[in-house]
């Protein structure tokens, strides 16, 4: 039986595309016409950092260089410090000291955090790029591509390899929107509670061996997110995330450690303070435990004994309308619909009687095939789920659930789901579940259960 079950160290991974935004918001310079570019001449920074190190180490002829190239492609005007300096007799030691002084002006002096923080050393050809192009929520895909591109010259290879759309893929602002209903739906906000924000679109593919992962070159999927920013502030206060792929499913990529936005929410939701009722902290340790916010991924061992422990807690709290139990002041005024699905069926361990989970799960695999038309080779493209249902101790069920490993080339996802009977293996359900139809806030995800 394949687990395949997504990370959730994924904060990091969300806010790569995020850094290409939120490092500076400088005004963007209107370059002109001119033979030389920064997108040209950034290349040159880039090989120059590499051999020599960055701007700080550098000989006065180079930083002389950079500033005078800065001034012919127009994203620095002439001054009368930049002509003493490239034109003025000046020891090479104040040399060095305009130059930098210029430099760092450049950069936007004191009111650059990393100026502040760093000095000369936050010279850098990406420190340059924003000053030069501005805030990269302005910059094209196409600028993007580039930007990327020349980060990886020299060896590094992010997870992701972002190209641009052509006409048979999903637009930006189809993915968009179809990242909004999802975010939306996920962390339960209001419809237009998205406007403020920055939408930033990516167009990616995985062409690298990247861990336990197949390139998947092939495989088009939109990296989505929305940031708000405080007033005056240069980096996101708030964002949110969401992959669209190239049919327009939302999903997780364990590749990029971004999970699906739906266990996003959910793990923001159950975060633990000093104000976390114990059936929430109780949930937070065991997903946390088992690697994932969607319960129903969980091992059913994991299932049996988180259910004996809090489904008579969640159940009398339904029962007495006493629900602030079942939420997170500090992060959800609602209650956490997680836990009330993985709570509605009460889960355990077979006993001597019941069929044991390889024939279980042997009748289970013919089952689907002979329902939903699979062969043998298309079940090993799936991931399987397993829990024990007792809720009708007279008749207890082994359930399975069978999920596609990766949504690639799949115009319509479906998931499929066996319940059998646990004394005498036969098939009392088979089950189609719409990927598409799922965490939409209609119930619909019971059947996960």
């Amino acid at each position: 039986m394949k687990h395949r079950i997504p990370s959730t160290n994924w904060l990091w991974r969300a806010f790569i595309p995020m850094m290409l935004i939120v490092m500076f918001l400088i005004p963007k310079t209107v370059l002109a016409e001119n033979a030389l570019s920064w997108e040209t001449y950034a290349q040159k920074v880039r090989i120059q950092e590499e051999a020599k190190g960055i701007y700080a180490d550098w000989d006065i002829a180079d930083k002389q260089a950079l500033i005078e190239a800065l001034i012919q492609m127009n994203a620095m005007s002439e001054s009368a410090a930049s002509r003493r300096l490239l034109e003025g007799d000046l020891s090479t030691e104040s040399k060095h000291a305009l130059a930098d002084q210029i430099i760092l002006r450049f950069l936007g002096g004191s009111s650059n955090a990393l100026v502040r923080k760093d000095g000369v050393r936050a010279v850098r050809w990406n420190t340059l790029t924003n000053a030069i192009m501005g805030d990269s929520s302005t910059w094209t895909l196409e600028e993007k591509v580039w930007y990327q591109q020349l980060s990886n010259m020299f060896g590094h290879k992010d997870p992701d390899t972002l190209v641009l759309p052509t006409e048979e893929d999903l637009s930006e602002d189809e993915a968009i929107e179809i990242a909004r209903r999802a975010i939306t739906h996920a962390y339960g906000l209001q419809e237009d509670a998205l406007d403020g924000y920055l939408p930033s679109a990516l167009l990616y593919i995985t062409e690298n061996d990247y861990g336990d992962y197949d390139p998947r070159p092939d495989y088009r999927r939109w990296n989505i997110q929305f940031l708000s920013y405080q007033y005056g502030d240069v980096t996101a206060c708030n964002a949110y995330t969401a992959i669209v792929d190239e049919n327009g499913h939302v999903i997780g990529d364990d590749e990029l450690g971004i999970p699906h936005v739906q266990q996003q929410a959910i793990e923001s939701k159950t975060r633990l303070d000093a104000s976390t009722p114990a059936i929430v902290e109780m949930f937070r340790q065991y997903a946390e435990s088992e690697g994932s916010f969607f319960a129903w991924q969980w091992t059913y061992e994991a299932k049996a004994s988180y259910s004996h422990e809090i489904r008579s807690k969640v159940l009398t709290a339904l029962e007495s309308g006493k629900t602030s139990v079942l939420s997170n002041p500090s992060f959800c005024q609602e209650p956490v619909q997680e836990i009330i699905n993985s709570t509605v069926f009460a889960y355990g361990l077979p006993q001597e009687e019941h069929l044991p989970i390889e024939e279980a799960l042997s009748a289970a695999a013919l089952s689907v095939m002979e329902n939903h038309g699979l062969s043998g080779d298309d079940l090993e493209e799936f991931s399987t789920y397993a829990s024990f249902d007792i809720t009708d101790s007279q008749q207890p069920l082994w359930k399975f659930l069978y999920c596609p490993d990766s949504f690639e080339d799949m115009e319509d996802v479906m998931l499929y789901k066996i319940e059998i009977d646990a004394q005498s293996g036969e098939t009392l359900a088979a089950l189609s579940i719409d990927w598409d139809q799922l965490f939409l806030g209609t119930g619909y995800e019971q059947l996960l259960y």
